[in-house]
């Protein structure tokens, strides 16, 4: 599968970190689907088939972990966490409800990237 046949969710409130990641991820070859709370990231999620989820955790409606949470047996999508949260607690937190990775904010849109490949094996 080329990385142009993958789609990626991204649920981030803050609109120019959400307008950076659309466009970063589009340019590297994406299919990107936006949501900009946790309760519509949640159904986005659980009603279309992603290869993968960028999640923010500070959230409005639903947080990243109630997100997780929601998520806990029904989902076996990739959940990459980007979050300005760069504390230990919510990091272990994050894995033990599923993500496979944390990246803390600010960050590079190259490592981004490179984590996506990585986690998509292209």
């Amino acid at each position: 599968m080329d990385k142009e046949d993958h789609q990626i969710l991204v649920i981030e409130d803050d609109a120019s970190v959400a307008a950076g990641l659309v466009t970063g991820l589009k340019n590297a070859g994406y299919k990107v689907d936006l949501a900009s709370d946790g309760a519509r990231g949640v159904e986005m999620a659980l009603s279309d088939d992603y290869d993968l989820v960028i999640l923010d955790l500070m959230l409005p409606e639903r947080d990243g972990f109630e997100v997780l949470d929601a998520w806990s047996g029904r989902l076996s999508t990739p959940v990459v966490v980007l979050s300005a949260r760069t504390d230990l607690e919510s990091r272990l937190k994050s894995f033990s409800l599923g993500a496979v990775d944390y990246i803390p904010k600010p960050f590079w849109m190259e490592e981004l990237v490179a984590r996506i490949r990585s986690r998509l094996r292209l």
